[in-house]
């Protein structure tokens, strides 16, 4: 059996007590307040570096933490060692590559689904920034047909609760494609899926 909770005490051990943590945290706070950039520089715990925002929720919990939900990314790499199964892994709803950043080391193959324009293009500027050529960006929605939906932009710092708006086309702001996800798997290989992670 998976102990997560081992798991996740284990990574903090060996990530959010060490000396190097904690001066990156130091310096980040001191950067945030001086930057005039909107987006900026942040080294993960795993050691890659990502671009966010510090205005958005998802950015300033990575800046904060040095990840994004890292207890649910540490649960599911144990879970898929522990099952022997580490192929590919599906992030639906990758936003700008959090979690498909540690994914690429934990599993041989990762497909982020992505429809948002703005998060599929910090997302690949993401992955190249860190040489990462495991992780295929689909600029696409899943759903149970292939076709275009209403899609709302939320505010500035709740961007990544962004969301299809199915029904609601008058309140949307951009129409977005999206596509059955069995087809859209298929069509980028066949592997077989050992897991899938959705941000709703």
């Amino acid at each position: 059996p998976v102990d997560s909770r081992t798991a996740e005490r284990d990574y903090i051990r060996r990530y959010v007590f060490a000396p190097w943590y904690r001066r990156r945290l130091r310096n980040l706070r001191s950067q945030v307040r001086s930057s005039g950039e909107q987006d900026i520089p942040v080294q993960l715990l795993n050691g890659m570096t990502m671009h966010v925002n510090p205005n958005e929720f998802v950015g300033n919990r990575i800046i904060r933490q040095g990840t994004y939900s890292f207890e649910f990314i540490v649960l599911i790499g144990a879970i898929a060692r522990a099952i022997g199964r580490t192929g590919l892994i599906i992030d639906g709803g990758a936003n700008i590559g959090n979690h498909s950043l540690h994914f690429a080391t934990q599993f041989d193959r990762v497909l982020a689904f992505e429809p948002n324009p703005r998060f599929a293009s910090m997302l690949e500027r993401n992955l190249a920034l860190n040489g990462i050529n495991n992780v295929t960006v689909c600029p696409v929605g899943l759903s149970n047909e292939n076709g275009s939906l209403p899609y709302k932009v939320a505010s500035e710092y709740s961007r990544a609760t962004s969301r299809f708006v199915s029904g609601d086309a008058e309140n949307a702001d951009l129409v977005l494609e999206v596509r059955r996800g069995d087809d859209a798997i298929a069509e980028r290989g066949s592997m077989r899926v050992v897991a899938f992670t959705a941000v709703l």
